[in-house]
């Protein structure tokens, strides 16, 4: 059965901001985003199962926090962001 985890609240901080996407007004140099995470909770009953999720939950995140680069117009990854994605969905399954 796949779950589909309560949307998870990312934080990227000064990275986007320097990058510049977010506007250098922001008082508090955070942005916000909202992002819903899916996995499949009958992997979770053996270890490879739970590294496939953790696998799956890592690339949700990358595309999660991807953006294209303004200047360069590349795409980029805010690893910060990725981690932090990770890792509240991780405290969320784990609840």
């Amino acid at each position: 059965m796949t779950r589909f985890l309560p949307t998870v609240a990312k934080v990227a901080a000064a990275s986007l901001v320097a990058a510049g996407l977010a506007s250098t007004a922001m008082a508090d140099n955070t942005i916000s985003y909202d992002v819903k995470m899916s996995f499949n909770e009958a992997q979770l009953t053996t270890t490879s199962g739970a590294t496939t999720v953790l696998a799956d939950l890592s690339k949700q995140a990358e595309d999660a926090c991807s953006f294209v680069e303004p200047i360069l117009r590349t795409e980029r990854v805010d690893d910060a962001c990725v981690a932090d994605v990770v890792r509240q969905s991780v405290i969320a399954i784990n609840n």
